[in-house]
């Protein structure tokens, strides 16, 4: 469901405790998961903001959600005195990789992992108790948002259970999932591109020619060089980046021919090629 510019994802009983829900916003190009959380019975409950993503989507993007000491642990070491407990939350963007749906659709999704790192300072001593780190993954894919979800809980026996969530269907409609959001959305391209590769996408003055499902941008590159080689970026059926790569010197325009194949024209030289987008 949506509520101005938050979402809530609703459950009839994930991890097994009951229904529940979770908080979404997307904003300012960050997709963040609002969560109320208190670890021990005196602290007040902290809400916090865990970005999963944020724009551009980088492999290895790490953000700190939450840092800090918190009192009234259960008297551990026998001195009579509450400990206390560090906690942080962080998130880091694991990378690109194929997730299997309920239905066994394979798709391209982002993996995010969420840990939530907790060591005891005994009160007697001082010192620190073992790291603790409860890792919780989400598996976001472009135009349809959730896909997997492997949610960790502690239960009252101290084991930690990992409820795996997988999609089953959905219909988000023709603009996909937080389509109404009003916010950009970056190209990036992949970590195998020959030119940019792992970086958003920069481009000046482009144009855009179409084959089948597909879409060719020309431009030239963001660091004029004078070597008027252009800059060529193939889009999927899905708007993602394929490649971005030069081409070459003194290209004008492009047509396409269909199957693949790219007419190249140089007003230069009157030279006229061909190639194709999968070379």
């Amino acid at each position: 469901t949506t509520s101005g510019g938050e979402w809530k994802l609703s459950g009839s009983n994930p991890g097994n405790d009951g229904p529940d829900s979770i908080r979404y916003v997307l904003a300012s190009g960050q997709l963040q998961q609002i969560q109320t959380v208190q670890f021990t019975p005196t602290q007040l409950p902290d809400e916090v903001r865990i970005t999963l993503l944020r724009s551009p989507v980088r492999e290895g993007d790490q953000v700190v959600a939450y840092n800090k000491r918190v009192e009234g642990v259960a008297d551990l070491d026998g001195d009579g005195r509450p400990e206390s407990l560090d906690v942080a939350i962080y998130t880091r963007v694991i990378g690109t990789e194929k997730i299997e749906t309920a239905l066994g659709e394979q798709l391209e999704a982002v993996r995010v992992e969420t840990h939530v790192v907790e060591r005891v300072i005994y009160s007697k001593t001082g010192q620190a108790g073992p790291v603790v780190d409860i890792v919780g993954v989400d598996w976001l894919a472009r135009q349809l948002g959730w896909v997997a979800r492997d949610q960790p809980s502690v239960s009252k026996d101290g084991q930690i259970r990992v409820g795996k969530e997988r999609l089953v269907g959905a219909d988000l409609g023709a603009q996909g999932a937080f389509g109404n959001s009003g916010g950009p959305v970056t190209l990036t391209n992949p970590t195998t591109s020959p030119e940019q590769a792992g970086l958003a996408l920069a481009m000046q003055q482009p144009s855009a020619v179409s084959d089948g499902d597909r879409v060719l941008l020309i431009g030239t590159p963001p660091v004029v060089d004078y070597s008027y080689r252009p800059l060529l970026t193939l889009l999927n059926s899905r708007g993602e980046v394929q490649w971005t790569r030069l081409g070459p010197a003194g290209a004008r325009f492009a047509a396409p021919l269909g199957s693949g194949w790219v007419l190249w024209g140089n007003l230069d030289n009157g030279q006229v090629t061909v190639f194709r987008l999968d070379a």
